[in-house]
């Protein structure tokens, strides 16, 4: 279905509210941390780990650093609104940090680490030391990787297929046949699932996924970031080698890196009232990535698990999510829509997946397809990348673009922003509040909470499932990533968002 683009206008009738103080953000506490203030300042940092007994004089080319801090910090350290304004896509920025001994005293903090999901391997922690005390030139004779070319010439890439840079895969993983049982965890998968989340090592109390039926046989549910990207997991059947079983697809777009990883399923064991599902990356199998599934009636217990490419030499847990599922009417709804449920698979892989380019960052270890440009969109880098299942084939789905028009009180605050099954204000413009909080039953029909940072007003939803939704938006003036009582509350509007359409919204009514 063609997507088009219309406008509605909402009027100026909004007025200051209560704090909400129900809510977490990752984009907040994936970007905090990073710097110490005047009270905290930097130590004399030294170059290597503690342990470590390398030798300072191995010279460091700056192609092996770049390698790294592109794998493991631009996802939050990039513009637009780079975390802790340190925006380490640029050379010199993190030249600057390295001399200054900001980024080797955080690598080596075991109690605040950078990246939050901890201290990163001793001998990738040991480069970067080398490289501080050699001076961290940023000159390099390397050539950078073909995923990460900042400068793709589209004129010259073939945009209608897949390219010819994708061989074949060689892959140990063995699907599990799943007959009936794949319909099953479809049905399970679907709903308003509501908890808590643990990611990189951080918790946070309150987290939410949307899953519904995108297709006869397709489901999917999303976490939106905001104008620093999203995250996505769908669960489709496939035909694998000839085998009728469950396939995974993770990733999204963070901050202009295009990202999206396969898994396959491998295993379910039935216990006691419960049932877990393992699936595993579709080229490294379980040495890579991994995640389990564990559905007990209306919960659900996920939890996944990487090597970081091969990098560590076994997987760390990444993420747990363990929820509830409040309800599944909107997904009931969904699956008339889209004729849910069906046996036929979604994609047909007699050789399984195709092996993606990584360029000179060597033999592809996952099944994951990648590409950086932030001057394109998802679909141009998700063709680029070479990925199989591409946002354009997805035609069930929408995108939802909001724009907010500043008043000089806002115009530096983070925007926090709701689409909830429930409207947050009621019909006198007040916040549906109790004690001063919003009420938890209300907060708890949230289905998606991105972020505007303080230097855009726009925000486009992706992969957004089309239907009915309350938008509300709050001014983060104290900047602490979740609404407080002096953060203005705009009064909560209702949107209905058509299948495959791109309606814009325009927001003017944040009280200053």
């Amino acid at each position: 279905m063609p997507r088009h683009a219309s406008s509605i206008r909402v009027s100026r009738t909004g007025r200051a509210f209560s704090a909400i103080v129900i809510a977490c953000s990752l984009c907040s506490f994936a970007m905090s941390g990073c710097l110490r203030d005047a009270a905290h300042p930097w130590p004399d940092t030294p170059a290597l780990p503690p342990e470590s007994t390398a030798d300072l004089s191995v010279a460091v080319d700056w192609a092996a650093v770049r390698g790294v801090i592109y794998d493991r910090c631009v996802t939050c350290h990039a513009e637009p609104g780079p975390a802790a304004d340190l925006n380490l896509t640029l050379a010199t920025s993190a030249q600057r940090s390295a001399l200054e001994g900001r980024l080797i005293a955080r690598i080596n903090d075991a109690v605040f680490p950078m990246p939050p999901s901890g201290l990163l391997p001793e001998e990738t922690r040991e480069l970067l030391g080398r490289w501080a005390a050699q001076g961290a030139p940023i000159e390099s004779s390397a050539e950078p990787r073909t995923w990460l070319d900042l400068s793709a010439d589209l004129e010259r890439a073939d945009l209608s297929t897949e390219g010819e840079r994708m061989g074949s895969a060689a892959s140990s993983v063995v699907p599990l046949a799943v007959g009936d049982r794949g319909i099953g965890f479809l049905e399970r998968m679907n709903g308003h699932w509501v908890g808590s989340m643990e990611l990189m090592g951080q918790a946070m109390p309150w987290f939410a996924f949307d899953y519904r039926p995108i297709g006869p046989s397709h489901v999917h549910g999303i976490f939106e970031g905001g104008t620093m990207g999203n995250l996505m997991t769908s669960f489709f059947l496939a035909r694998y080698r000839g085998v009728d079983t469950l396939v995974a697809r993770n990733g999204g777009v963070l901050n202009g890196i295009y990202r999206t990883s396969y898994f396959v399923l491998d295993r379910i064991e039935e216990r006691s009232g419960s049932t877990e599902y393992r699936f595993v990356d579709a080229i490294g199998g379980a040495e890579i990535m991994w995640m389990t599934l564990v559905f007990t009636e209306d919960r659900l217990e996920w939890e996944a698990y990487t090597s970081r490419m091969g990098e560590q030499p076994e997987p760390s847990r990444h993420m747990l999510f363990s929820a509830k599922r409040k309800s599944v009417d909107l997904a009931e709804r969904a699956a008339v829509e889209v004729g849910f449920p069906s046996d036929e698979p979604l994609l047909d892989l007699p050789d399984g997946f195709a092996a993606p380019d990584w360029g000179s960052y060597g033999r592809a270890t996952s099944a994951s397809y990648m590409w950086e440009d932030r001057g394109l969109d998802a679909e141009r880098m998700g063709v680029l990348a070479g990925d199989p299942v591409r946002i354009e084939h997805l035609t069930h789905l929408s995108r939802l673009t909001v724009s907010v028009e500043r008043t000089p009180a806002i115009a530096d605050a983070t925007l926090l922003v709701y689409l909830s099954r429930e409207p947050f204000t009621d019909e006198s413009g007040s916040l549906r509040a109790s004690g001063g909080s919003i009420r938890e039953n209300v907060f708890d029909t949230v289905l998606l909470f991105p972020e505007i940072r303080r230097t855009q007003n726009d925000l486009t939803f992706t992969y957004l499932h089309p239907g009915e939704y309350e938008l509300t938006i709050v001014a983060d003036l104290d900047r602490d990533g979740i609404p407080g009582s002096g953060d203005p509350v705009g009064p909560s509007r209702r949107l209905v968002i058509e299948p495959g359409t791109h309606p814009r919204v325009i927001v003017d009514d944040v009280p200053p």
